[in-house]
């Protein structure tokens, strides 16, 4: 467990779950299909949901599924825990007082882990599951901002998805009658999107009230 973090530590971090989510979105035949430019938006408009929805499955797989959101302990690494206690020493990036600051993005987190991991717990995916709620997530989002080409291909890898997970039931789980287990993970899914974009909104403000004090070279990769 930590309880404390400087940016430098969190971008370290990022940096290594970006190559992860990049080397799983490079396995999509339907990703390849886009242009280059188009792979990199929609790199930027995903990894961040990816790593954030990813990391809250793991944590309810490594500590349980009755955690209270207010005892969570959340794996932002394969060695790392947190707790809602934890600080992250922005100073060198803003201007604005440490503590309002830290505690406003700190509770997307603590919102998305109350509102998604006890369902999580409950559904306990299989690998194939967490691979079709990730992959949805991703589609669903990069068709909604990049629309053009992106939504044309998401629409039919969606529906790859959709076959492929048909299989899976009946092939392999032999189960036919998955109807309601499938809208309960696309609940969940749901449920990421609107957290996502609240937080979307956040950022947004913070940028009108200047709350950083750095200018990023590519600023869409934080948008999320």
């Amino acid at each position: 467990m930590i309880s404390k973090l400087t940016v430098h530590e969190m971008f370290a971090m990022c940096e290594h779950q970006m190559l992860v989510i990049a080397n799983w979105l490079a396995h999509c035949p339907f990703f390849q299909k886009l242009e280059p430019s188009e792979r990199y938006r929609m790199f930027k408009v995903v990894w961040n949901v990816w790593r954030r929805f990813e990391r809250v499955e793991m944590s309810v797989q490594m500590f349980g599924k009755d955690t209270p959101a207010c005892d969570m302990k959340f794996a932002i690494s394969e060695k790392y825990y947190v707790t809602p206690q934890l600080f992250i020493d922005i100073s060198k990036i803003t201007d604005w007082p440490m503590s309002p600051m830290n505690g406003l993005f700190r509770n997307f987190v603590r919102k998305l882990f109350d509102q998604t991991a006890v369902q999580l717990g409950h559904l306990e995916p299989s690998s194939m599951e967490m691979a079709y709620m990730l992959s949805q997530l991703c589609w669903q989002l990069a068709a909604q901002a990049l629309q053009g080409k992106v939504m044309e291909i998401a629409e039919i890898q969606q529906e790859e998805l959709a076959n492929n997970l048909h299989h899976h039931y009946l092939q392999i789980k032999r189960r036919s009658n998955y109807a309601g287990r499938l809208v309960k993970l696309m609940s969940v899914v749901n449920i990421v999107k609107r957290i996502q974009l609240e937080r979307k909104t956040t950022i947004q403000l913070a940028k009108v009230f200047d709350f950083f004090n750095v200018e990023l070279s590519d600023p869409d990769f934080f948008e999320g």
